[in-house]
């Protein structure tokens, strides 16, 4: 029977979670605007049911972090901060040199401390085109499907808060109106050139629809100098798309060949996590904040269960495994 190391993963939104994914060349944006959706079965009518999961890179690239993070820090203060590309192996996993080297990386070839902290990263995340990882994650998904949801966001100017003004001289008053002014005209510049854009994506080989953007981009960017240093709009309505706050979104990790080191590395970035459990993006306007339980097993067998925290340290229960 083959040995692994197997972490059933319990996550737990504490507040929306905030994940944008890239859209693949050539494909259009998904209407959540690149929150996480896929499909899981369908409906009586054949029709795709979907729902929001969170992907497996967003945790892999925690735990990874939580690993070479000290690593790294503790390297700096000793003076010996880690090179560029050392950092990339550590961090990213991305190795130039495997792009044209034909062997696996030699673990047991490492003939510094330095290169011994890389290999150890490598050795359970994979690194380049010639290091598998082994440890496989998957997405953690709801028991019951549920979408993303839509968040406003207003991004307000000076003018806002009463008497702001007024508290500048006469110039800079006058800089505040014009600027202000001109950002009226921006807006709806921006607005014109990102309907002639829908039509061109619609309609690519349309010349009379090409010179009208570029005459309308020309007119954006006078407006956009007319503001000065500032150039982006700092009185808007924005919004974005995050997993909803209340959801069990379940999953796991395995860990192949497993190392004696492989369980303290769960540990360590599960601890990580407790001292600071956020993840994804717009941490400022409230989301990110989750919960996760980790139950931990060595060959089939339960050895201990980790909890995080807010902002403390993780609760671990060890499990003692009767004699047989």
């Amino acid at each position: 029977m083959k040995k692994i190391i197997k972490v059933d993963l319990t996550l737990t939104t504490q507040s929306p979670l905030s994940i944008k994914l890239p859209t693949p060349q050539g494909l259009r944006e998904n209407k959540w605007d690149g929150a996480p959706v896929m499909t899981r079965g369908l409906n009586a009518d054949g029709e795709a049911i979907q729902t929001a999961y969170i992907p497996a890179t967003t945790l892999r690239g925690s735990a990874r972090r939580a690993m070479a993070i000290p690593l790294m820090e503790k390297a700096a203060a000793e003076g010996k901060a880690y090179t560029l590309q050392d950092a990339y192996k550590a961090i990213t996993g991305q190795d130039a040199a495997s792009e044209t080297a034909a062997e696996t990386i030699n673990l047991a070839d490492a003939r510094t401390e330095r290169q011994k902290e890389i290999n150890a990263v490598a050795d359970l995340f994979g690194c380049g085109l010639n290091m598998a990882s082994r440890l496989k994650m998957s997405n953690l998904m709801p028991e019951i499907d549920v979408l993303p949801e839509a968040f406003g966001v207003v991004k307000k100017d000076i003018d806002d808060t009463e008497g702001a003004v007024d508290l500048l001289d006469d110039e800079n008053q006058q800089a505040f109106y014009a600027r202000s002014s001109a950002n009226q005209k921006r807006s709806a510049a921006a607005a014109i050139v990102s309907q002639i854009e829908r039509k061109l994506w619609r309609d690519k080989d349309n010349k009379d629809l090409k010179s009208a953007l570029a005459d309308a981009q020309a007119q954006l960017k006078k407006y956009e100098d007319e503001m000065g240093g500032m150039k982006v709009s700092s009185k808007n309505l924005a919004s974005f798309y995050a997993l909803p706050a209340g959801v069990e979104w379940k999953g796991f990790l395995i860990i192949d060949n497993p190392r004696e080191t492989d369980v303290g590395v769960i540990r360590t970035w599960l601890e990580t996590l407790s001292q600071y459990p956020l993840l994804g993006g717009n941490q400022a306007r409230g989301c990110g904040h989750v919960k996760m339980v980790a139950t931990i097993k060595v060959d089939g067998k339960i050895v201990e269960t980790i909890e995080t925290t807010d902002f403390d340290a993780a609760k671990v229960s060890e499990v003692v495994q009767a004699a047989a």
